[in-house]
């Protein structure tokens, strides 16, 4: 199994893996239980599993495989530099954070969700992701560079529990200086005002953006809670065609 790591430790060693899924089932495989696993929060690269010398020789004989504790220290210098990228950009709120979702967790979705959950450093509730956002803006988040990643999926996060309970981002990189928002919040915490806590955010942050003068939305005609959002949001109407309403952020060209 090429993506494990090894480091030694008294003939035994640490069991690393790329994913937290290839990790559990090489655990699996030598019988080790899910819930011995090393872990750290918000040191997601430092997983792994600690091994008797038994052990360790049974993992490669699997297809393990031996590194050195300086080829282990690269590999963990590496994997913190990534996880630490994908943190840079964080808003918070009164009651919530938002950062851009990882390619590396949207890839993970749907089926790997303890991957994802790991990566994304919270909590997913069962009807997160929802279904509009797996058919086509997570794969391609999952596709998207590190770079163009906060042109994106942001999650959105209760900080007190830390769950996910929506997402908020953008269609993709500004086109002409253009930038359209769209957003969705788990059902079981709608109407305690989320949606109008991270939308102001993001918008504001959206305006601090050199490549960006313009914010816009849509929503269907008859979505009135999408359209109440909008319009607490600040945006004002541009247009209506083809059951949608367009709508702008004010103040930007």
């Amino acid at each position: 199994m090429e993506s494990d790591h090894w480091g030694r430790w008294q003939g035994g060693g640490h069991m690393q893996a790329d994913t937290l899924e290839e990790l559990y089932a090489m655990a699996v495989r030598l019988g080790l239980s899910r819930a011995w696993l090393q872990s750290k929060p918000g040191r997601p690269w430092r997983d792994h599993y600690d091994l008797t010398a038994d052990k360790r020789e049974q993992a490669i004989a699997l297809g393990a495989i031996p590194i050195t504790a300086r080829q282990a220290a690269r590999r963990n210098s590496a994997a913190r530099r990534a996880y630490l990228d994908t943190m840079a950009e964080r808003l918070g709120t009164a009651r919530l954070e938002l950062w851009p979702l990882s390619p590396a967790a949207a890839a993970a979705l749907p089926d790997g969700r303890d991957e994802a959950a790991r990566l994304i450093g919270a909590r997913l509730p069962p009807a997160w992701p929802g279904r509009a956002v797996l058919g086509r803006a997570i794969p391609m988040q999952a596709k998207a560079r590190q770079d163009e990643a906060r042109f994106g999926i942001w999650v959105i996060v209760r900080r007190d529990i830390g769950v996910v309970v929506g997402d908020i981002g953008f269609f993709g990189p500004p086109r002409q200086g253009a930038v359209e928002v769209g957003y969705s919040i788990v059902p079981e915490h709608r109407r305690q005002g989320y949606m109008t806590e991270a939308g102001t955010a993001l918008v504001h942050w959206a305006r601090s953006q050199a490549e960006v003068d313009t914010v816009l939305a849509r929503c269907d005609e008859d979505n009135q809670a999408s359209i109440r959002t909008l319009e607490r949001l600040g945006f004002t109407r541009t247009g209506q065609t083809g059951g949608q309403i367009q709508w702008r952020f004010p103040g930007m060209p």
